[in-house]
């Protein structure tokens, strides 16, 4: 018998398995079906990130492989098992080069408490620019920042706040004082350090 090539399969959850898939639409192609490979080493490109934006993440991916060997006379082949499946995680891809700012939030709340504090809840910035990238090629928001200040002063904002995080959506300003009106701002930035002008919502007395 002599060696004729591998048959290659991938899956999330080492049940389903499917062909691979490298045109990084998708990590996979049709369910119980294999990917043909006559090399040694096999590497799958072009795998999109698990999550949807802004909060994309690695993917856990489980191989497994088999041989298929030819009979002398060419009759026939001859499959071995497939092998226990092999597990990797991908490193999500980011395009740290894009020169874009993330779409804004917005302030959806502002609430004053007894000690002369302000709570600003908002909602996260976009960093998908509506589809302007494919699948995988923008660069992922990093942190909203939150800017102040006096109402009707019509001074530049100033920063007072920084989640540097793409998750949380409050913020507690500690350094405000009491009967004081003030305009609070909110801006989105990304991973490339891109930022989106801070948009003002009105004050309100403390």
């Amino acid at each position: 018998m002599n060696f004729f090539k591998w048959e290659w399969q991938v899956s999330d959850d080492e049940v389903s398995c499917y062909a691979l898939r490298f045109d990084g639409v998708d990590w996979k192609g049709t369910i119980n079906q294999y990917t043909a490979w006559e090399l040694e080493e096999l590497v799958h490109t072009n795998i999109p990130n698990a999550g949807t934006p802004p909060a994309e993440k690695a993917r856990q991916l489980y191989y497994r492989v088999r041989a298929v060997t030819k009979l002398d006379n060419g009759s026939r082949d001859t499959e071995s098992g497939y092998s226990s499946t092999q597990n990797a995680t991908t490193i999500p891809f980011l395009a740290f080069d894009e020169p874009i700012p993330p779409l804004n939030g917005a302030i959806s709340n502002l609430a004053g408490n007894s000690y002369a504090q302000e709570a600003v809840t908002f909602s996260l910035g976009d960093d998908t620019h509506g589809g302007l990238y494919g699948a995988g090629y923008y660069s992922g928001l990093a942190g909203m920042r939150i800017w102040r200040r006096i109402n009707g002063s019509g001074n530049e904002p100033q920063m007072v706040g920084d989640t540097g995080n793409a998750t949380d959506t409050t913020f507690l300003d500690k350094t405000t004082e009491d009967n004081v009106a003030y305009d609070f701002g909110l801006s989105a930035y990304d991973v490339n350090g891109n930022e989106s002008r801070p948009v003002p919502k009105l004050g309100r007395m403390k």
